[in-house]
């Protein structure tokens, strides 16, 4: 599937693990938009990682979920 950029899109609903660990460049998690079950989540060392917003979908984490030392995170309640 194409994204309104043009861009080639996967479109996942499930993941055995995620783990962005650390990725220097990595903003976003706009690509996991889709995903509502993960095996475990682990969101380790993203600098500029400012949202966690792409994982709005998700409902079921069967294993561990961790974020860890990702500076630019904002905590919103």
């Amino acid at each position: 599937e194409q994204d309104e950029d043009n861009t080639n899109r996967i479109d996942l609903t499930s993941l055995n693990k995620q783990a962005s660990n650390p990725n220097p460049l990595l903003l976003n998690l706009n690509g996991l938009s889709g995903v509502t079950n993960a095996g475990s989540v682990e969101i380790l060392g993203n600098e500029l990682l400012e949202s966690l917003s792409g994982l709005s979908s998700l409902v079921n984490v069967d294993g561990e979920f961790s974020i860890e030392n990702n500076n630019s995170l904002q905590c919103r309640v």
